[in-house]
């Protein structure tokens, strides 16, 4: 506990990327966040999609929804549906006394019209309004097409969470876009307290890295990286533009670092930002986990090992558009995967409600012939 309470005094807050109907029917999300100061919760589809193929958790549930008719997308919508809003109530009462800097489930928005983003930000309001509850964050990808939705998003008065994030380039532009609407919105008499953060992909370098750097360097890219884009959010949240937003109470981005411990969430200790692990990270740096420095004093270091990265043969700026270009098209294909999931469950459900009633007639029809 000694580690997790150096992370608390350093400022930053702890979050777990393990949000499923499992970890809330077991009451393991609301150990984590009694006992361990976890203050926020993310999924994304490839958990969704295991804990619905390789638990019953869901199967009450689906079949409910099916005998209402619910099928493919419709059908998945009210699952996340449940599992949303029962964790966004337990962290309802930490939004609450936190004043809203706290208590937040972030979830993708489904990518059903990349480039379309009025399709994204249609999707993200209506999940929004039928969990009518203020404690959802939506993720919206910081790429192309994703960067005006994250705009109108602003404009909207939606909290939004910026992901597929590598680069200081890219969290720029994200903020710049949430900043963007924000100013619209600011401008049209709208309130300005709306929350935003930006997810900072860290452990992703390193595998696409791997082999085209030294010893000395191996596994040192993502954290260096990270200590990169923490110096452009500070530089931006001190700039005259960050202050006139905060000025208009407007809430400042946060960052959140995802897969960024690298096993390790000491690593990217900052004060003001977010660190997002699995739960069986979290205990294990529970148990054994330190904070050496912050991240504040790693900057000239981080500096030094991006220049080394370079002179070995690393394009920086090439790998990062191509680690968002594939992580982009991932995040796709985890959504089908989920839907084909959920579509493959509903249909091993309806035959076996088929047979079940084929059965029952069969019975029926023998039982009426010996009574006769």
């Amino acid at each position: 506990m000694q580690a997790i309470r150096q992370l608390r005094e350093a400022g930053q807050s702890l979050w777990i990327d393990a949000l499923s109907r499992p970890l809330l029917d077991d009451g393991t999300v609301d150990r984590l966040v009694r006992e361990l100061s976890v203050s926020g919760l993310r999924t994304d589809f490839d958990a969704y999609e295991r804990a619905i193929r390789e638990s019953g958790a869901y199967d009450e549930s689906l079949r409910f929804h099916l005998h209402q008719g619910k099928r493919g997308e419709s059908l998945l919508f009210e699952e996340a549906l449940e599992d949303l809003t029962r964790a966004a109530s337990l962290l309802l009462p930490l939004f609450v006394a936190s004043e809203g800097r706290e208590g937040w489930v972030t979830i993708p928005v489904p990518p059903v019209a990349p480039q379309q983003p009025a399709r994204t930000l249609e999707a993200a309001l209506l999940l929004r309004s039928a969990a009518g509850l203020p404690n959802l964050l939506f993720e919206i990808p910081a790429t192309e097409y994703g960067l005006r939705a994250i705009e109108e998003a602003a404009v909207c008065g939606l909290p939004v969470n910026a992901t597929l994030i590598f680069t200081d380039e890219q969290f720029i532009a994200a903020a710049e876009a949430w900043m963007k609407g924000m100013e619209r919105r600011i401008g049209l008499g709208r309130s300005p307290e709306v929350s935003s953060l930006a997810s900072v992909q860290v452990a992703s370098w390193n595998g696409a890295a791997a082999g085209r750097l030294p010893k000395e360097l191996a596994h040192r890219l993502g954290v260096a990286m990270g200590a990169r884009v923490y110096a452009a959010w500070r530089e931006l949240r001190d700039s005259p533009r960050g202050r006139a937003l905060e000025a208009e109470g407007a809430p400042p981005q946060r960052l959140l670092w995802v897969e960024g411990g690298l096993h390790d969430p000491g690593t990217l200790a900052a004060p003001g930002t977010i660190h997002c692990v699995s739960d069986r990270m979290l205990l294990d740096f529970a148990a054994c986990g330190r904070v050496d420095r912050l991240l504040d004093d790693r900057l000239d270091e981080a500096e030094e090992v991006l220049a080394a990265c370079e002179e070995a043969g690393v394009v920086i700026d090439e790998l990062a558009a191509l680690l968002q270009r594939r992580s982009a098209v991932a995040l796709q294909r985890s959504w089908q995967h989920l839907l084909a999931c959920v579509n493959e469950k509903a249909a091993l459900m309806h035959a076996d409600e088929v047979a079940r009633t084929h059965v029952e007639l069969q019975n029926s029809s023998s039982s009426s012939s010996s009574s006769a």
